[in-house]
């Protein structure tokens, strides 16, 4: 048995006791080591999941979509992940077999699912996820932060490279909270002007220190 977080969306969170899951012949079973929270999380806590079907919100379906941990057992189809492996989970779990899939766009596959509101998260001993969607940390790199880069930082990670930031560019990131301090640290790593724009000031001393050009407050500056 493990123990894993249910939340049933009336505001409350209650700890349970689950059978901890078997993987399929494609999937992995890692034991988490870190799950981090998601403003995302807030909305199935309230009973209004913005992502998912009818288990999220409701008890079903265990929560944590940004997990990491050490892989404990594989399916016997497994070819690239194997015991002992520290890897990170990405959240959309599409079907493997499209051509999204097959390029690595499991986000826009007609069947895929969202680990940790369509099908069990990270927020329990143990998860299950399909070798695809683990992702190799590096030793240098702990649970912690691998457990918040797949989501937060890989978002800005790829919308960034889409929009061709690098030196010589201005990116203006609205919005301090993870998602912009993660937006700021990509658009300087890329080589870019970075403007931070909020409207709470500790915010912008916090993208100070990750390397904002200039910050803003926009209720006070024209």
């Amino acid at each position: 048995m493990m123990k894993a977080v249910i939340l049933p969306g009336d505001k409350r969170v209650t700890v349970v006791e689950r059978d901890v899951p078997e993987p399929g012949p494609h999937e992995v079973l890692v034991r988490t080591r870190a799950s981090a929270i998601c403003r995302s999380d807030m909305s199935i806590y309230y009973g209004t999941p913005i992502v998912g079907g009818e288990g999220a919100g409701q008890g079903p379906v265990i929560p944590g979509h940004e997990a990491a941990g050490e892989v404990v057992k594989v399916g016997n189809a497994v070819t690239h992940v194997k015991e002992g492996d520290r890897v990170a989970g990405y959240l959309a779990v599409g079907c493997g077999f499209c051509e999204y899939c097959l390029s690595g766009y499991m986000m826009l596959c007609n069947q895929w699912k969202c680990f940790g509101f369509d099908v069990h998260g990270g927020d329990a001993d143990y998860f299950v996820l399909p070798e695809r969607n683990c992702l190799q940390l590096p030793d240098e790199l702990s649970f912690r932060a691998g457990a918040v880069m797949t989501d937060m930082v890989g978002s800005q990670y790829h919308v960034q490279k889409q929009l061709g930031v690098a030196g010589g560019k201005t990116v203006a990131v609205f919005g301090m909270g993870p998602m912009g301090s993660a937006a700021v640290l990509i658009g300087k790593a890329f080589g870019a002007r970075v403007i931070a724009v909020d409207v709470i000031d500790h915010r912008l001393e916090q993208a100070s220190s990750l390397g904002a050009d200039a910050v803003i407050n926009s209720t006070t500056a024209d």
